[in-house]
Order: structure tokens, then C-alpha cells, then sequence
């Protein structure tokens, strides 16, 4: 049926069957894709779809389930009641869109489970960072309140795209080329990225802001990128899969009339090739 916020609608297409049908596993995947087609439409910029079950998931990809979820934009809060349940596929389903996850023993548990989903998704913090490691990550948070707690979990694949531009956190002193201590974890992020994936090389480039001579900006940033290249020989990575080049301030990426643009531009950056 089409979506409504008429709720006596909505009760006029359910009629009560008793036991007809009880038993067996639940078709769970073929519902969740017709309720993912039903928000597809939806002009509503938050599309949620809570999702309940008292059943084993009989068939279906996970995979291609939160794929076709993320494509549509649509976030699934999953909520099971009993113990013949998938509770991984569940779980896992709710976290990799962004939703929740309940499981209730009780149907006096409803209004508690209804009610957290609507504080999480009407009332959120939102924590952003940017891990200098690269690969899989998963990150849970724990909120423990007097009355209740509330838990979060999220998952998130950081690995560099082929030929995509991507910052890298190295550290320089002021108009020198030697690499800061706290440049090291982000330096064996890319040793490690590339011991995984020996086909990989690795571009390296330089770039600064426009402040002073643009002929020691240029070269600056040249021994920078260098530096880069040789930290990472020392560490074992062949040269021969690294190319460095610095572009001084041919390239900003931000606004240079600004301190924010500026410090935004002197920057060091890497490119994956295959």
C-alpha cells in the first residue's frame, strides 16, 4: 500500500488471520526489499524503516540487502521479540545502515523499544573523526544514563580508491622538509597499505599555500614529498613504486585569503595507482 500518516488507513489493510500460516521461517529479506521500495519515493530527506520480526531469516544476501538499503538512503531499525532468531543478521543489518537494534522478550517492551528509536534518530550527537589507519573499522559507543543506556555501533571501510587524491597527515616545522614525530602513524598506515597490496604504487605530491616566494614554496615542497618517498623506503617499500613531486601553490585546495584556506593548502597528499 502507499505510504500514509494516516494510521486508521493503515489499520484497514491489516485484518488478523490467528494461527493460519504460523510456523516455519520468515520470508524477512523479501520484506525488508518491498519496504525499502515503499520509502524509495519518499521526498522526506530521513528515511527510516523499522523492521520486526519473530522469526529466522529463511533466505537472502545480507549483502546485497544493506547495498540496496544505502542506494536508497534508507536507515533499518531492527527490532526482534523471542528466541528463534537470526540475531547476527539483524544486528549486523541495523548497523552497517546506520540504524538500531532491539531484541525484546516481552510485548510490554514495545513502547521502551518505539520510544529510544525516536530519541536516536529526532535527538543525535553526531562524532566525527578521521582514523589515520586505514582498512576496516568498527566503532561503538556507550552512553550509560541513570535510567537507561544506550549503545551505538557503526562500521567503515577507509581504504584509498585508485587514482582518488587523499590527505595525509604528516607534519612539517615551519619552512623545513624533516618530518615531525607525530607524522609516524600516518607514515605506517601507508607502509602497511602498501605491504597488502604489492600491485599498488604510490604517487606522492607536495603542495603549500601562497604565502612568500613561490620559487622556495616549489621547492619546499619537493623536499617534502621527497622526505615522504624516503621515509618510506626505510621501511621497506620499494622505490620503484614511488614517485614524489612538489607543486607549491599551483594547486591549492582551498581558499588562500583565508587562515583556515591556507592551512588547508599546506598539505601533503598521495594517489593509489594500479
Amino acid at each position: 500500500m502507499p505510504l500514509t500518516t494516516r494510521s486508521e488507513q493503515l489499520l484497514g489493510k491489516l485484518a488478523p488471520t490467528g494461527v493460519e500460516g504460523y510456523g516455519g521461517k520468515s520470508a524477512l529479506t523479501k520484506a525488508i526489499f518491498t519496504g525499502i521500495d515503499a520509502l524509495a519515493g519518499a521526498t522526506q530527506e530521513e528515511k527510516i524503516l523499522i523492521v520486526y520480526t519473530d522469526g529466522n531469516e529463511s533466505s537472502g544476501s545480507l549483502d546485497s540487502l544493506v547495498e540496496y538499503a544505502l542506494e536508497n538512503d534508507v536507515t533499518i531499525c531492527a527490532i526482534d521479540f523471542g528466541t528463534e532468531i537470526n540475531k547476527d543478521f539483524l544486528k549486523e543489518l541495523a548497523v552497517l545502515t546506520g540504524g538500531t537494534y532491539n531484541h525484546m522478550y516481552m510485548s510490554s517492551e514495545f513502547q521502551r523499544v518505539y520510544a529510544d528509536i525516536y530519541r536516536r534518530v529526532s535527538h543525535a550527537y553526531i562524532f566525527q573523526y578521521t582514523p589515520v589507519e586505514f582498512g576496516d573499522h568498527n566503532v561503538g559507543i556507550k552512553f550509560c544514563m541513570p535510567e537507561y543506556e544506550i549503545e551505538t555501533f557503526a562500521s567503515f571501510n577507509n581504504t584509498p580508491e585508485v587514482n582518488i587524491p587523499v590527505l595525509l597527515s604528516i607534519y612539517f616545522d615551519f619552512g623545513k622538509y624533516s618530518l615531525r614525530p607525530e607524522s609516524d602513524r600516518a607514515l605506517l598506515s601507508v607502509v602497511d597499505l602498501l605491504g597488502k597490496y604489492p600491485q599498488f604504487k604510490i604517487d606522492i605530491s607536495g603542495h603549500t599555500d601562497n604565502v612568500g616566494d613561490k620559487a622556495f614554496n616549489l621547492k619546499l615542497s619537493q623536499q617534502r614529498a621527497d622526505a615522504v618517498k624516503e621515509e618510506l623506503i626505510k621501511h621497506g617499500i620499494d622505490g620503484t613504486r614511488i614517485t614524489s613531486k612538489g607543486f607549491g601553490d599551483s594547486q591549492p585546495a582551498a581558499d588562500n585569503t583565508t587562515e583556515e584556506g591556507r592551512a588547508a593548502n599546506r598539505r601533503t597528499e598521495f594517489v593509489i595507482r594500479y
